[in-house]
């Protein structure tokens, strides 16, 4: 990779691949987002941030934009997160200045335009309200609002109150707001790109964007969620379909990469032992599956979780069965087998993403954002290698305790 530092402060960093002689992919990013906003402020704009870019850039409607792109392809999008602001998007390398065009014009010229954000509301609205019918989209609504109990940021998934309650003249000021220093924002292209014509648009375009010297962070927030055993079921449609959850959460665990490789192969282990279990001893799900996560900003935080579905009659049952999969990695830790197994997929899938411009791309944009060595993406191999049978049994015996949130989703009561 290249990186390089423009007179206004922004960096720029490129990598060029050969994968694909069509693509180039990027990402711009800095720090802040919506953590800086006051709670009143974030609760009136987390929707209506979704709606902003409907209204085009530099004096062109979407529809204009569309005609006027007609033949080339670049293609740009603003967002708003809870720790960053950025931009991401992607162009063929033939119309690279467009794309530069275009992240010149979200920086400095985002129309304002009520009419075409309205429409967007109104699409949300029909879409949404299709969406709260179907029971496992319900249930998914209903177990964020119990895990989020006294977050005073909790917005879940948009109520057609809300979005009404959404306030776009502030939400266009915010990120007028956000996106007025480009010296601290981070920009990474990778793919099919000609460094000496990314260097020439990145001075002429990037360099000249305003920048203010703010140098910002994100705000941690001081809401965690409860790590006791909680159970809620949540009963919701006529057919005779039921879906199990079972997640558990660690905050303010100290992060390594060690320990979110060790993670997510606990995650894969134990989704073959559920399987085996639960399809074949059971025969009572179609599909089962475990998940472990190691996150490491805004704090190191360890979430694991086990899914299936299954028929309202089996649910005790195979709650049990799930638990006692995870007692015995406790006890006994993975098998030789499987161990093998989950290395073997992870090496495949990584020779397959070293070949991928977006895996480059977010290995890069995830290790600058929270402040990691990119070229440890390049010793995965020996870190899988590392992987052993104590260190997983460990995790388990760490992560997986008796406080978990038991979720289920059950038929609605036939009256």
């Amino acid at each position: 990779t290249t990186t390089f530092t423009l007179s206004n402060g922004a960096t720029v960093t490129v990598k060029p691949t050969d994968f694909k002689n069509d693509e180039v992919l990027f990402e711009a990013f800095s720090f802040g987002g919506t953590s800086l906003y006051s709670d009143e402020d974030y609760l009136v704009t987390a929707f209506a941030n979704q709606g902003l870019a409907e209204a085009g850039i530099g004096g062109l409607s979407k529809t204009d934009l569309s005609k006027m792109m007609s033949g080339k392809i670049a293609s740009a999008s603003p967002y708003i997160r809870n720790l960053t602001e950025g931009l991401s998007g992607q162009a063929a390398p033939k119309d690279l200045e467009t794309l530069f065009e275009m992240i010149y014009l979200y920086f400095t010229n985002l129309n304002k335009d009520a009419e075409a954000y309205q429409s967007f509301i109104s699409k949300q609205k029909g879409f949404l309200g299709n969406l709260m019918s179907n029971p496992q989209f319900y249930f998914s609504d209903q177990i964020g609002k119990f895990k989020n109990k006294g977050n005073d940021r909790y917005t879940g998934f948009p109520t057609p109150e809300a979005l009404d309650k959404a306030d776009y003249d502030l939400a266009y000021k915010k990120y007028q707001q956000r996106f007025a220093d480009a010296g601290d924002f981070h920009f990474y292209f990778v793919g099919n790109v000609d460094e000496a014509k990314l260097k020439e648009f990145s001075k002429k375009y990037i360099a000249s964007l305003p920048a203010t010297k703010s140098d910002e962070s994100y705000k941690i927030d001081d809401f965690r969620e409860d790590d006791s055993f909680r159970k809620k079921v949540v009963n919701k449609g006529t057919d005779p379909k039921s879906l199990v959850t079972i997640s558990w959460i660690e905050d303010d665990v100290t992060y390594s990469a060690e320990k979110e490789l060790q993670m997510k192969a606990l995650g894969e282990i134990l989704t073959i032992k559920l399987i085996e279990k639960l399809r074949e001893e059971e025969g009572g799900v179609y599909g089962a599956g475990a998940r472990g996560n190691f996150s490491k900003i805004p704090y190191g935080e360890a979430s694991f979780s086990i899914s299936f579905p299954c028929g309202p009659e089996n649910v005790d049952k195979l709650v049990e069965a799930s638990l006692s999969e995870v007692e015995k990695i406790k006890k006994e830790g993975p098998t030789d087998k499987d161990l093998a197994k989950v290395k073997e997929t992870f090496l495949l899938q990584h020779k397959e993403n070293m070949k991928q411009n977006k895996y480059w791309l977010s290995s890069m944009v995830t290790a600058a954002k929270e402040k990691r060595d990119a070229s440890k993406m390049l010793d995965f191999e020996k870190a899988v290698e590392a992987l052993n049978k104590k260190d997983i049994q460990k995790m388990a015996n760490n992560i997986l305790d008796k406080d978990y949130l038991l979720g289920i989703l059950m038929p609605e009561e036939q009256k």
